[in-house]
């Protein structure tokens, strides 16, 4: 089975579920309402976000094993942006993972020159922190107005990110002033 969830700022409701074909094939037929968060899932912790409206068809192809690892999305130009997103965050995730596993690595053999090695590891985490700080912002700027933004804005700073934090607000105050999640 799989199901189409909406993400309402207060719950998750299901709209919609179908048997997957033998071919991994199906197709759901719920009407989408208003733009918001969507998630179609098939376990709780085997998903793919996203973001619809009324006027898409949507298409995915995704490995049914892992649907957020590698998956593709048309049809809906909010679930594109949504997966850039995703995909910069996870790639500079797994970069910073890397260092903090090398970093143990070190630290459970013994390495010596421990200090030189962990300010060059640092400063490697450093970077990519700020290099992350820097996609999340040049999102946030380039696609004002849409919902997708709110999903970068939590990887912003209200003590630095303030100007950022009172576009984004009047972005979708302006593009979707109806909307629940504004």
């Amino acid at each position: 089975m799989i199901f189409l969830e909406k993400l309402s700022p207060a719950d998750i409701i299901v709209l919609d579920s179908v048997v997957v074909d033998d071919d991994g094939s199906f197709l759901l037929s719920s009407k989408i309402e208003e733009i918001g968060f969507y998630r179609l899932r098939l376990t709780p912790d085997n998903f793919i976000s996203l973001v619809l409206n009324s006027k898409e068809a949507v298409h995915i192809r995704a490995y049914s094993k892992q649907l957020s690892k590698d998956y593709d999305v048309s049809g809906s130009q909010h679930s594109i942006l949504l997966k850039e997103l995703n995909d910069g965050i996870v790639r500079n995730t797994v970069q910073s993972d890397s260092l903090k596993k090398s970093y143990r690595l070190a630290e459970v053999q013994g390495t010596k020159n421990m200090d030189s090695l962990t300010a060059v590891l640092q400063q490697e985490y450093t970077r990519l922190l700020l290099e992350r700080d820097l996609f999340v912002r040049n999102f946030i700027q380039t696609n004002l107005g849409s919902l997708v933004i709110l999903s970068a804005s939590g990887y912003l700073s209200p003590d630095k990110d303030l100007v950022l934090l009172e576009a984004i607000d009047r972005s979708l105050n302006a593009s979707l002033p109806e909307s629940e999640y504004v």
